[in-house]
């Protein structure tokens, strides 16, 4: 007997629908992987998300149906090792490089009955928010392909709304879950450190992996597989999505970001229908300038150390190397003195009087994936002065970065068809208010963006805004202005 074709309509799903219907009997891990199979070979042409397919491996894997996935194929961020596959973080002089063994989110989700099934696209070492790299093509937000995804979990983002999966692991130290999370109209949770990984929850600068998912009642579902605890996150999800309570002690603020308006005006309305009315301005929740400064001198120091071993240095991206020289240890202890006995305090003292903090995910719309990054406020002034570096319009991610918060990044509308995203902030160890409050303004917001994209779309109307270096000598030319 022919066996009869995957049914496609199930990569509209939820992944929470979809393991019910593995629960149940009514699909099968062989079927979902063929729905994953065909959707990338229908989209990833135009989308380059997801390089690497290990869609053999994810057929012979055995899930318990009592387990929290049954199954459910999950995509992996590249920089993620997994045992067999390709580990080349997006790096020419890894490209021969494979996992021996596998991280520990992948041991989590494998072991709660996930299934990786493919490595999701990356910037080089997930350097920057641009999922560009020498060994792959650059991946284009699904809304408008010829604009970025965002990064460095870009390939994530950029999977799940084209439909090519139902969960991907992301991973964020400056805004790596968060950027296309919002480019792409999905959603990324950075969590408390410790919450995923077993990570110390000390004052310092820690790159968290986390969830990504089309909706934030399927966060839920992920982290009960990769951060099990007593309450169930999928039952804390689904509560703040049938009660669609309301948070009246809700902050809105820019960051002293220079935002473009009609994102401000998106995300602002969102947070005033999370606070059940008018949210709290707010200028500078904490000190802006001194959460900048730490977060560049530990970034810096963490870049000094992880590149000191990498091979064949002259290979790295002229933005990498740039960090690498800015590094300087003595800056970064000032830094954690800073973290601990200023910013610390300042976060408690914000978080007595609110619950929440809301704020514009990114500085404006995806800009053209043919840049690196930008280098000119495409927000506020397009004429304003040019940004210091190439990370620095992740400004709304990175400075929440520094203070150990939660924060997750769900749309709450769109301009000109492209999704706007909104960054709600918690007080550290407040993942679960975190989440109620997302899945609760999800529900009251009731955007369509959770299905993703049949087919990606091939150009908007939307201006580009924005203008940056396009070669590694542009790139080199500009941070060699700077220090050092």
């Amino acid at each position: 007997m022919r066996r009869r074709p995957p049914d496609e309509g199930l990569a509209s799903l939820a992944a929470r629908e979809v393991v019910e219907l593995l629960r149940t009997g009514g699909t099968t891990v062989e079927e979902l992987v063929e729905v994953c199979a065909l959707r990338r070979a229908a989209v990833d042409s135009v989308v380059a998300s997801t390089p690497v397919e290990c869609f053999d491996r994810a057929r012979r894997h055995k899930a318990s149906p009592s387990s929290v996935l049954c199954g459910l194929p999950v995509l992996v961020k590249a920089t993620t090792p997994v045992a067999g596959l390709p580990h080349t973080e997006g790096f020419v002089g890894y490209k021969d490089r494979v996992a021996t063994s596998s991280a520990p989110i992948v041991e989590a989700l494998e072991a709660a009955g996930g299934v990786a099934c493919g490595l999701t696209n990356v910037p080089e070492f997930a350097a920057g928010a641009q999922c560009f790299n020498g060994l792959f093509p650059t991946t284009g937000t699904p809304y408008d392909v010829r604009r970025t995804s965002g990064g460095s979990s870009g390939g994530s983002a950029a999977a799940l709304a084209s439909r090519q999966a139902w969960l991907a692991t992301g991973s964020d130290l400056g805004g790596s879950l968060r950027t296309p999370a919002a480019f792409c109209g999905v959603c990324g949770f950075r969590t408390t450190p410790g919450v995923v990984g077993g990570l110390d929850p000390v004052v310092d600068l820690n790159s968290i992996d986390g969830p990504m998912a089309r909706d934030v009642q399927d966060l839920g579902l992920f982290l009960d597989a990769i951060a099990p605890r007593a309450t169930s996150w999928r039952a804390v999800a689904e509560g703040g999505a049938r009660r669609r309570p309301t948070f009246t002690r809700t902050a809105f603020s820019t960051l002293g970001c220079p935002v473009h308006k009609d994102l401000v005006a998106v995300a602002s309305r969102a947070a005033d229908a999370l606070a059940g009315g008018a949210a709290t301005e707010k200028d500078d929740p904490w000190p802006i300038a001194t959460a900048k400064r730490c977060f560049y001198a530990l970034r810096a120091e963490k870049f000094a150390v992880k590149f000191e071993a990498v091979p064949d240095h002259h290979l790295l991206k002229p933005e990498i190397q740039w960090n690498v020289r800015a590094a300087d240890l003595g800056d970064a202890d000032e830094a954690r003195r800073l973290a601990r006995t200023v910013i610390s305090p300042a976060v408690d003292d914000f978080f007595r009087d609110f619950d929440l903090l809301a704020t514009p995910a990114t500085l404006d719309l995806p800009f053209d994936k043919n840049i690196r990054y930008p280098v000119h406020h495409y927000g506020a002034t397009l004429a304003d002065a040019p940004f210091e570096d190439y990370c620095a319009w992740l400004a709304p991610t990175s400075l929440v970065s520094i203070t150990r918060c939660p924060a997750l990044v769900l749309p709450c509308g769109d301009v000109d068809g492209l999704p706007v995203g909104i960054q709600l902030v918690a007080a550290p160890g407040k993942d679960a208010l975190l989440l109620e409050a997302a899945a609760a303004l999800e529900a009251i917001l009731g955007l369509p963006f959770r299905f993703g994209l049949l087919d990606p779309v091939l150009e908007t109307k939307a201006p580009f805004r924005g203008s940056g270096p396009t070669t590694p000598e542009e790139a080199r030319a500009h941070h060699d202005r700077l220090v050092p």
